[in-house]
């Protein structure tokens, strides 16, 4: 009796929405372990298959840490590199392992992946629960549908008969708007200018305005202006404030990046979760351990009640804890990213709420077409955000990011001219190799030498329909583009270039892979055999793995990073209408990839192909002359491919 028409549409909508998604996760899962053998597992990015246990060793009760390699079997397998891939499984990620024989013999998380071993910690020791005789060892993505359980837990909890499910209601059904204060009093002024000080006038607003919120506050975190610092100076002021603050983000990385900044400000906090999840450095604060010794349920409770600040993941928030506290503040990082079902149980337990976020970014991850189509990529970000007011929304947009060139091309897709460069020094920044000004470049193709100039920042090298694309048994691959960016990455590490600070970025999984490849196994080659003289440096041809410095990966894995130099692989080239695909239209997918990149951009693509998106003839308009250089045939053919 209690609910309106339309909460009862809501309901019905989400509850459809999420059948969807389970069905199509659950399918892709089962598939994948059951019905694919472990190379083509491998090859997709949600395995890493024929590995050999190194070490095991005890830490804690029901935790053990194995060290695994690539084992020797894995040279049967043509398509196996002896290095193990860096994309795809990374730290943090929950999986499960299958030997020979047994598929799903024990479950855990990775600790950390390189590319020549990946430990992870798992609960049972494999070398006393498995045979000798199994051989070798596969690790899976492991697809926990505990989400989803989540998920319509905190749609009927939406539906309660609860102030707290009211207020909510109001806002994300009703798009009734928030209320704010008229003003903070001179008290909190006071009390906050110690803490707002180093912060920019973008960011002292957008927390102040945070605490003028009644219900809810927008922070609109644009790349680069420093959002996780805001957040930080956010619950610095709340605590200060008397206020109690839950932290939540969608994953335990983006949570942990804040916390390791708020420890450092000697801000107290508890961070909830398995302790195989938490960053190493905030161990300390983190309840399995700080509870482990206690025994009585009442100096439990008043251990919990304790601190101001608790930190967890929004599938956290089933801990016992949540059943007796409610919060004063609850802050939501990366909430563009957070299915709107995830993000409605930590709203319930906070009197008002702050989403930080940017829906011009990846929005959350929908498997199923279907539900993608019905609007499921929605978060209570994108949602309040359309009907949030100017005096709910705070926007950080002075970037210490990129420089003046690459800003220019975000401005133009997204941003409409908001995003302004912090200081002189950012906007002038440029790629610095420091044996430039030494080459003989006399001799090597002119588009080469643009790519690894200081100018222009932003480039597109067109490949003029020579580069095809090409079926793989994976997706869709382009060779020549694969072969066209080693010789640039090639050319920058010979120049003196930093591995770390070069990024590649590929919108299909299979062409990650065959750039990751392409760069093990060329690379050197390229550069110790050079018509133009210049040869890579002797302690980089000693170590081949150094390639996997440079890291290559889908943009998904990018989010919330940056490099000095990122390179694009467009893959797409004489493509007909109707095989278009949904990746390259999409332009917040765009937006992440040009602006991981601080001082050069390289795209690498047909310009006749990439007009039939409009996302990038969006971007290719704004592109001066200079900014684009095609590649004629003779380039090739001095390219060697």
């Amino acid at each position: 009796q209690h609910l309106q028409p339309s909460a009862l549409e809501f309901f019905q909508r989400w509850c459809l929405l999420l059948h969807l998604e389970l069905t199509q996760s659950k399918r892709a899962a089962v598939r994948a372990l059951w019905c694919q053998d472990p190379v083509t597992r491998e090859a997709s990015g949600d395995a890493v298959c024929y590995l050999q246990l190194e070490k095991c060793e005890q830490r804690g009760v029901g935790q053990f840490v194995h060290t695994f390699t690539r084992s020797p079997t894995a040279k049967s397998y043509p398509s196996l590199r002896h290095s193990l891939p860096t994309t795809g499984l990374k730290a943090s990620d929950m999986v499960v392992v299958s030997t020979k024989t047994s598929i799903a013999v024990s479950q855990g998380v990775i600790l950390s992946a390189s590319s020549s071993s990946i430990t992870v910690t798992l609960d049972k020791q494999l070398h006393k629960s498995t045979p000798v005789s199994c051989g070798y060892y596969h690790l899976d993505t492991c697809h926990y549908q505990a989400g989803m359980s989540h998920n319509f837990t905190g749609l009927a909890m939406l539906l309660h008969d609860t102030p707290a499910a009211a207020s909510l209601r109001r806002l994300i059904i009703d798009k009734v708007p928030g209320v704010v204060k008229a003003g903070l009093s001179r008290d909190v002024i006071q009390q906050a200018r110690p803490i707002l000080k180093p912060l920019n006038i973008d960011q002292q607003k957008a927390v102040l305005r945070c605490c003028m919120g009644q219900d809810y506050t927008i922070m609109q975190g644009y790349p680069g202006t420093g959002k996780s610092v805001s957040v930080v100076a956010l619950v610095r002021l709340l605590v200060l404030l008397g206020k109690t603050v839950l932290l939540t983000s969608y994953t335990h990385s983006a949570l942990d990046n804040i916390l390791l900044k708020l420890k450092d400000t000697g801000v107290d906090f508890l961070r909830l979760g398995r302790l195989s999840r938490i960053h190493e450095d905030l161990h300390c604060y983190a309840d399995e351990l700080l509870t482990k010794n206690t025994t009585d349920v009442n100096a439990l409770a008043d251990f919990y009640n304790s601190k101001a600040v608790v930190a967890s993941t929004c599938l956290g928030v089933n801990h016992v804890l949540f059943s007796k506290r409610h919060f004063d503040v609850c802050i939501v990082d990366e909430a563009a990213q957070v299915l709107l079902p995830s993000c409605l149980s930590p709203l319930l337990l906070a009197g008002k709420f702050v989403l930080v976020g940017d829906s011009q970014q990846l929005p959350p991850i929908v498997l199923s077409k279907q539900a993608r189509s019905l609007g499921m990529c929605e978060s209570v970000f994108s949602v309040l955000e359309r009907q949030a007011g100017s005096e709910c929304c705070a926007s950080l947009t002075l970037q210490y990011r990129m420089n003046a060139p690459i800003m220019r091309l975000a401005n133009t897709l997204v941003y409409q001219g908001k995003l302004k460069c912090a200081t002189p020094a950012v906007q002038d920044a440029r790629l610095h190799l420091p044996k430039l000004q030494d080459w003989d470049s006399s001799s090597t193709p002119s588009w080469e030498v643009l790519a690894v100039s200081a100018d222009p920042a932003v480039l597109l090298l067109d490949t003029c329909g020579a580069a095809a694309e090409e079926a793989a048994p994976l997706g869709i691959i382009n060779n020549r583009e694969a072969e066209l960016i080693a010789r640039i990455v090639a050319t920058m590490m010979a120049l003196g270039g930093d591995c770390d600070s070069i990024g590649v970025i590929a919108p299909y999984r299979a062409q990650v892979r065959l750039l990751s490849d392409t760069l093990s196994e060329r690379v050197t080659a390229q550069a110790a055999a050079r018509s133009d003289g210049l040869v890579m440096p002797p302690h980089l041809l000693l170590q081949p793995d150094v390639c996997h410095r440079v890291e290559v990966n889908t943009v998904d894995q990018y989010q919330g990073r940056d490099k000095s130099v990122i390179l694009y692989s467009c893959v797409r080239s004489a493509v007909q209408e109707s095989h278009y695909g949904e990746i390259l239209q999409d332009i917040r997918r765009l937006n992440v990839s040009i602006t991981r990149a601080k001082h050069k951009l390289i795209i690498v693509g047909d310009v006749k192909t990439l007009l039939n998106y409009d996302t990038f003839a969006k971007l290719i308009s704004e592109l001066r002359p200079e900014e684009i250089v095609r590649l004629e045939q003779q380039d090739w053919e001095q390219l060697g491919v």
